[in-house]
């Protein structure tokens, strides 16, 4: 099927169906939204009762799998979310085949049809369906997502680490670019689990075959519709906006802007629910046109299918509710959070070298609250510093720093971006933070092979030998570390850093949290205020995840866009159009 009668037939196919599309298809997305975080929470505490645990990371994540009640507690999660998956799935699938055929399938018979499907995931089918879920992950937001993968992604800290050096770069392009092709090749999966009888490895040969070839031709439709759409929904936010900015020097904005945003939120909405209907629909026009879909579909009974008067009033209700929340929001919170504190991750790295003196010296000049680094020890157990266990990556040497003398290290030259410096020891880095009046933040990295027995006795000696023990902290992913100090040396605060981190905080001897940006949530926030401690959020770069933290009770953050960070706190626009800003970014 060529690409201009594939895009005419699903073009034809919406514009004739547009409004029972939008509105069912959003009306499905919003009810997914509404009960999923409820439905899977509840059985994500049920696989944390069973493992004996708290919360999930990444020191106790394979407990998980150690006993037969928790094993057997995941396994019915992945089969409850697979349930839902394909019961979004089968309900656009089925408007847009029975659009097609102008036949209506009961919303019974769909739900009906998703059971069935489910039941053959009993059994090494869930493997496949685990391979296929995990897949579509990294690159949710690209091809055809759920709403259960939208907000699930890859940290951007691994992929910060990733993209350090050359080799890391190339292979994360190479490795985004095989998933992209795996899920491109797998997109008819869905549609065909939910059209036909067929088990799900045997959809996933079927999928691979019919994109064997002219796979640019699907991608050219979407590309096109979801580009005409789009232009069409940011006309009508665009003139809203205008309309806005010219009556923002003579109106009281409260009532307006709440009005204002909700429309934008909606037009948003209807932009995501767009999406998804011209990749589905386009999908179940080639497998109609392939005579791929199962007869017995076609034997319904054909009648105009009508939106409910009920339907229309839960809408109706829903946008009320949102008018009242953004109402509220826009009233009770403040748009930038003036007195959030603000860490330099590794010094300033934009033009310098990190956890060099020249990133300090960069650093300081913006005035963060703290400066981090990163010390590990040497063969002699001297402190250098260095966020790397080896000299490969920075200084070309393939060698680790416990095998070297602090005198085989210090003074290297090391090189990143182009630019060039050498490594130092925590001595003279603090020497020249307390030159720049610069508090810091000192990050400990153990080795993992371990350390000396008096490993967190040198470091208590060395920051009070330093005068750095009362104004400066220690940070670290080793928590038995970290309550090693704060039991000898009280007086020096010390801060847990927890890359993955599912549910809430646990109990422990430690002063504050140091949250990944992946792992924040709101209950965090209560939380951390009920145990009277702090939240920091690492490593938030991202120019619309620091106005998100800008606006948060979060108490700190960490940055290498120390620039940015200062631009927008002292951003004095206090109304509706600082958030406005955040949308187009």
């Amino acid at each position: 099927m060529k690409t201009k009668a594939l895009i005419s037939n699903t073009l034809k196919n919406i514009y004739e169906n547009k409004f029972y599309f939008v509105t069912v298809s959003s009306t499905i997305q919003f009810f997914i939204i509404l009960f999923w975080k409820i439905i899977l929470s509840f059985l994500f505490w049920v696989i944390l009762q069973a493992s004996g645990q708290v919360n999930i990371t990444k020191d106790n994540f394979f407990h998980l799998f150690t006993n037969i009640y928790s094993v057997s507690a995941i396994i019915f999660f992945i089969i409850i979310l697979a349930f839902l998956i394909f019961l979004e799935f089968a309900f656009l699938t089925f408007m847009a085949y029975g659009r097609i055929y102008n036949t209506n399938i009961e919303k019974k018979e769909i739900i009906k049809n998703t059971f069935e499907k489910i039941k053959m995931l009993f059994g090494v089918q869930i493997i496949f369906f685990i391979f296929y879920f995990i897949i579509m992950i990294p690159v949710a937001n690209i091809w055809l997502s759920s709403v259960f993968t939208e907000n699930i992604y890859i940290p951007d800290f691994i992929t910060w680490e990733l993209t350090k050096t050359t080799t890391g770069i190339i292979g994360y392009i190479i490795g985004t670019i095989i998933l992209l092709y795996i899920n491109l090749r797998l997109i008819f999966v869905l549609p065909l689990t939910i059209i036909e009888e067929h088990k799900l490895s045997e959809n996933i040969k079927i999928s691979w075959k019919i994109t064997k070839k002219h796979q640019f031709r699907l991608i050219w439709t979407w590309i096109v519709l979801i580009l005409l759409f789009s232009i069409v929904i940011w006309f009508f936010v665009v003139l809203l906006y205008g309309i806005l900015l010219l009556i923002r020097e003579t109106w009281e904005h409260l009532l307006t802007s709440s009005i204002f945003l909700t429309i934008v939120e909606i037009l948003l909405f209807f932009m995501a629910a767009i999406s998804k209907i011209v990749i589905i629909v386009s999908l179940v026009v080639v497998l109609w046109k392939k005579k791929i879909l199962e007869e017995k579909w076609k034997k319904l009974s054909k009648k105009e299918k009508k939106i409910s008067k009920i339907l229309l009033v839960i809408i109706l209700i829903s946008i009320i509710n949102l008018f009242i929340f953004n109402y509220n929001f826009l009233k009770n919170k403040p748009i930038i959070w003036k007195n959030i504190e603000v860490v330099a991750h590794r010094g300033y790295v934009h033009g310098w070298v990190e956890n060099s003196l020249e990133s300090l010296e960069a650093a300081a000049k913006l005035k963060p609250n703290y400066v981090e680094l990163d010390i590990i020890t040497t063969k002699d157990n001297k402190f250098v510093v260095s966020h790397d266990y080896d000299l490969k990556r920075l200084a070309w040497i393939k060698k680790k720093i416990k095998d070297l003398n602090a005198d085989e290290i210090i003074w290297k030259t090391i090189k990143q971006n182009w630019f060039v410096s050498k490594i130092v020891s925590f001595e003279d880095f603090v020497k020249k933070a307390k030159e720049l009046n610069v508090n810091l933040f000192v990050e400990l990295k153990p080795h993992k092979e371990g350390e000396s027995p008096d490993y967190i006795d040198k470091v208590i000696s060395k920051m009070r030998e330093l005068w750095i023990d009362k104004t400066s902290k220690i940070i670290s992913l080793n928590l038995k570390v970290l309550e090693e100090i704060n039991k000898k040396a009280p007086e020096i605060e010390v801060w847990y850093i927890v890359p993955i981190l599912f549910w809430n905080f646990w109990n422990n001897n430690v002063d504050f949290y140091l949250v990944e940006d992946f792992s924040f949530s709101e209950n965090m926030v209560i939380q951390v205020k009920k145990e009277n401690k702090k939240l920091y959020v690492w490593t938030v770069n991202n120019e619309n995840k620091i106005v998100k933290y800008l606006q948060e009770d979060v108490d700190w953050i960490i940055t290498d866009e120390l620039e940015l960070v200062n631009e927008l706190k002292n951003n004095k626009q206090e109304n509706i159009f600082s958030i406005l800003d955040t949308l187009w970014l």
